[in-house]
């Protein structure tokens, strides 16, 4: 496709150059013969003919798509209709009971759910291993470190409002922890006690 576009600009240069060197006749013969001499030097015109061709037919395509969307949706916007996110905590959860949480609820959800977990387990290759979205929140004993350096409560009650307003999930599902009782038990940092 390069090279053709290559030809093709060449070719054109040439009508180009003749044209503004006040060679009429070159312009003129250029274009007059494109059509009877296909072999070398003037294939290029049947090149454009075919490429323009083309466009016509795949733009044709896209406006009989464009057709059957309902009325009122945008073309470039419209997404595949039917899939919604189901967000499974599992916040707390022993990391070895994992990959049993993910076959059960792969199993049970269609392929019309995208599901989303969200772990406090530094183990992201069991998520990896099982081609599964997922989302990282600091576990406990990770804000227990850190608590005098910054106020977790609302941080990750800031993370927690982000991932649901990024995946917009239709159900909530938690092993172990869920997300309530995980943000109630952070600490808060310098504006008060440590975790207890």
């Amino acid at each position: 496709m390069i090279v053709l576009a290559a030809i093709i600009w060449q070719r054109c240069l040439h009508v180009i150059v003749a044209a503004m060197t006040r060679i009429p006749q070159y312009a003129v013969y250029c274009f007059q013969h494109a059509w009877s001499k296909p072999p070398e030097l003037f294939c290029w015109a049947r090149e454009v003919s075919m490429i323009s061709e083309w466009l016509f037919r795949f733009g044709k395509e896209a406006e009989s798509k464009h057709d059957e969307l309902e009325p009122g949706s945008l073309y470039i916007y419209a997404s595949r209709p039917g899939i919604s996110v189901v967000m499974i905590t599992v916040l707390g959860v022993d990391p070895v009971h994992i990959d049993e949480i993910i076959t059960v609820t792969k199993a049970r959800f269609s392929s019309g759910h995208r599901l989303v977990y969200v772990t406090d387990t530094l183990d992201f290759m069991r998520f990896r291993h099982q081609g599964v979205m997922f989302e990282y929140l600091p576990p406990v004993h990770e804000q227990r470190m850190h608590a005098e350096s910054m106020n977790w409560h609302s941080y990750l009650r800031g993370r927690w409002k982000l991932l649901l307003t990024k995946w917009q999930p239709t159900h909530v599902l938690a092993y172990g922890q869920n997300a309530d009782t995980y943000l109630a038990s952070t600490t808060t940092g310098l504006a008060g006690s440590p975790l207890s």
